[in-house]
């Protein structure tokens, strides 16, 4: 106990002290030391004295109870050594004791006592009971010359042919009479010490090999400890970098996210900013040109209409990121906590490792290993959580920039789409222009046209009334129609004016068409 209690407070300063780490190899010597002594302080002289003691005891009891049997019959001679080779040739194949051995030196016991029974029964001449009769002591006698026996020399039997079954019935026989049964528990006693001390060389060799075991298995445990304190100096090394790294990243961190909201709020502010100016402008000259052309301006709302779709997209867009961000320090806020209860859990399993430890449980020990090692795995599997959200955000930071260049170019697509309309604009006020001024000009010229045509028909209705009332001009008038005479006058006026004549031409075919109409 007071080697265990050594290794509990040895475990308890390793693990919560820092300056074990520095001291592990004097403490390891230390622990040598302690379990040397530990060895010995054991006292194996007075373990061995002991032990003969009770075996000379035993040896000189069972040579007691032989010598005393010399002067008895040739019957208690003989299961005297039945027993005695019977127990010595019981477990001798066997590398350790087992019940199967037990129960057969209990049987050879119970059938020495019985037949020793029996033998005091022949020897006062009293009938055997007829149940114990397949038990009782068989002697192969020599036959002499002629085939004749003689009595003074006989071989003993050793082989067994007796059952278990035979024995119970004789035994239930020897109940009946309370002498048989006290001459059967006298013998009974007897076959213990007799059987004992003849076993003494065979429980030796047992008793050896099982010191044997034991030393080697004390040298295993010892081996195994040291192993194990180095494992656990080891892991503890480990667990200390990996707290310092966890501080560290962690410092990292908050520091990154700092920094990261300012320049967020700085690129948000600007971006509001210019946003507000662009569309500010944007509206102003859609509003010029919408009062301008009402067509355009149904398009330039559609427009607008999408721009606006865009900028609420990429307002939540702005608050995703935003959202996704205070999620991201939340997450990592909890796999902080977590990682602190982890550290404490550790702490824990570790505490009841070493009372696991004091109450000699190597098992919980490798147990309470495996769940720090699990732990760790989780812990790590953490981490790389983190590292994943950390992508992800970067992914979306990257999908933000790219919405950004591509509002940059739908602006630029929109501004060349206004500028283009503006010029259609005022290509299209310029050619109503001019041709407003045609048209003017070709009303005048139309004005002008019908003036001179009403003025040539007076002018001809004029001149057919003078032809109509001259009195030298009725034959001539009678024979030539009007138009041979409107032919003559163009080719008068023509000859002196081709426009005029091209006029009159103009104005009798008018004047024939509304004749032939009219």
């Amino acid at each position: 106990m007071g080697f265990i209690h050594f290794l509990s407070s040895f475990l308890l300063l390793f693990v919560f002290s820092p300056l074990a780490f520095g001291k592990s190899d004097i403490i390891q010597h230390d622990l040598s030391t302690q379990i040397e002594s530990s060895f010995e302080n054991v006292d194996l002289a007075s373990f061995l004295n002991t032990r003969s003691r009770q075996h000379d005891t035993i040896m000189t009891e069972a040579l007691d109870l032989l010598e005393s049997m010399k002067a008895s019959p040739s019957c208690n001679r003989i299961a005297a050594t039945k027993l005695v080779t019977s127990c010595q040739s019981i477990g001798e194949a066997a590398e350790k004791a087992t019940p199967d051995v037990h129960l057969a030196l209990d049987y050879v016991k119970s059938l020495y006592a019985a037949r020793l029974a029996l033998c005091e029964l022949k020897g006062a001449g009293a009938s055997i009971p007829t149940s114990c009769i397949p038990i009782t002591v068989n002697k192969k006698q020599r036959k002499g010359l002629f085939g004749l026996s003689t009595k003074s020399n006989f071989q003993i039997d050793f082989s067994e042919s007796t059952t278990p079954v035979a024995l119970e019935s004789c035994l239930k026989a020897m109940e009946s009479r309370p002498q048989w049964w006290t001459s059967y528990s006298n013998s009974r006693q007897n076959a213990m010490i007799i059987c004992q001390a003849a076993r003494i060389e065979t429980e030796k060799d047992e008793l050896l090999e099982l010191h044997r075991s034991i030393v080697d298995s004390t040298i295993k445990l010892n081996q195994g400890l040291q192993d194990a304190l180095q494992r656990a100096a080891a892991e503890s090394a480990q667990h200390d970098a990996f707290a310092k790294a966890v501080a560290s990243m962690r410092s990292n961190l908050s520091r990154e996210m700092g920094e990261t909201e300012s320049q967020l709020q700085r690129a948000m502010s600007s971006f509001i900013h210019d946003l507000e100016s662009t569309v500010g402008s944007l509206v102003s000259s859609v509003a010029a040109v919408l009062r301008v052309v009402d067509l355009e301006a149904v398009v330039l709302q559609n427009d607008i209409r999408n721009a606006t779709y865009e900028l609420a997209f990429l307002s939540d867009t702005l608050r995703d990121i935003n959202k996704a961000e205070l999620e991201r320090n939340e997450a990592l806020m909890s796999v902080h906590q977590e990682g602190f209860e982890a550290n404490n859990q550790l702490t824990t399993a570790l505490r009841s490792s070493i009372q696991s430890i004091l109450e000699r449980d190597v098992t919980r020990l490798t147990q309470e290993l495996g769940s720090f090692d699990t732990a760790l795995d989780w812990l790590g599997g953490k981490l790389n959580l983190v590292i994943q959200q950390e992508v992800m955000i970067s992914q979306r930071l990257q999908n933000v920039q790219t919405a950004l260049e591509e509002s940059e170019t739908k602006a630029g697509s929109l501004l060349k789409a206004q500028s283009l309309q503006s010029e259609a604009i005022a290509a299209q006020s310029h050619a109503q222009d001019t041709l407003r001024l045609n048209t003017q000009i070709i009303q005048s010229l139309l004005d002008k046209a019908m003036a001179t045509a009403a003025n040539m028909q007076a002018i001809v209705e004029e001149s057919t009334s003078k032809f109509h009332n001259a009195p030298g001009l009725q034959g001539l008038v009678g024979k030539f129609s009007v138009w041979t005479l409107c032919a003559l006058l163009s080719g008068l006026v023509g000859a002196q004016n081709p426009r005029s004549s091209m006029l009159v031409l103009l104005i009798s075919s008018i004047h024939f068409v509304l004749m032939n109409i009219l």
